[in-house]
């Protein structure tokens, strides 16, 4: 492992880290767990860590159980990572789900990661970055709140790339700055385009029609007579008539809602 991919580790740690202290007691509960059966409590022996995608908790966990000095293996299936670690004539098995929902039997527990806090973003980037110049990390803990680890580490190449792009050895906060508008307008064009494809198809036409395509929706909602400028629209957006009439209004703002969004983000647009 580089010293580069050790430091991302250590920082995937630091942002998981309040979930991973609950599921680092449980393993240590459970390599002792003879304690336990003596008193007739039954071990765990399942956990489910449910995190947003940018997350790392695969990463995460692996830095942990390291640092534990536990001996694990790793089988990926589907987009699910499960961890087994094994001891004592017994498996602990750990399930790493990213932006779904974990299956785990009823003696099982489920731990949630959130995105990391302010102290976690500070001590992360003071992983990543503390080497690389004068700058103030609270400042830049700061403005990348709500940044997942993935986020936080893609910030640090960024400005360290920005530097050396324009000769200086040193990162400077603006650097930091720069990275961090850029990573939230992606993250904001991310979170307003439909995934369904259907209701790609009605962010379009809102943004070629504007109000000209809510006045279509309507009128075919409301079984009315269509003008001859209508009925080329219809022809053109024939997919609206695949929709009950309740769906239609709910794509149809969702589509202005969307669009509303985009132009935020990069400005302009058609006023609807």
């Amino acid at each position: 492992m580089s010293e580069w991919d050790t430091k991302v580790s250590k920082a995937a740690l630091t942002c998981c880290r309040k979930s991973l202290d609950a599921l680092k007691a449980v393993i240590q509960a459970w390599l002792n767990r003879e304690k336990l059966e003596d008193k007739r409590i039954q071990p765990i022996s399942k956990v489910a860590i449910v995190a947003d995608d940018g997350m790392m908790v695969r990463e995460a966990v692996e830095e942990l159980l390291r640092e534990m000095g536990v001996k694990f293996r790793e089988v990926e299936d589907k987009g699910r990572v499960t961890v087994t670690v094994d001891g004592k004539g017994g498996s602990f098995t750990i399930e790493v789900v990213r932006g779904g929902e974990a299956r785990v039997d009823g003696d099982g527990l489920t731990l949630r990661v959130s995105r990391p806090s302010f102290a976690e973003r500070m001590e992360a980037l003071s992983v990543l970055a503390s080497e690389l110049g004068d700058f103030d990390l609270r400042s830049v803990a700061e403005a990348c709140e709500g940044f997942t680890t993935l986020d936080v580490v893609r910030l640090v190449q960024f400005a360290a790339s920005r530097s050396l792009a324009d000769g200086r050895d040193k990162v400077e906060e603006g650097d930091f700055m720069e990275g961090i508008a850029l990573l939230k307008k992606e993250a904001d064009v991310s979170e307003t385009l439909p995934d369904d494809f259907s209701e790609q198809l009605y962010l379009m036409a809102v943004s070629e029609e504007g109000e000209g395509f809510s006045e279509l929706v309507h009128r075919v909602n409301a079984g009315e007579k269509l003008d001859r400028r209508l009925e080329r629209m219809l022809a053109r957006y024939s997919f609206i008539l695949f929709d009950e009439p309740e769906r239609r209004i709910v794509k149809l703002a969702k589509a202005r809602a969307s669009y509303e969004r985009l132009k935020r983000v990069f400005g302009g647009g058609r006023q609807i």
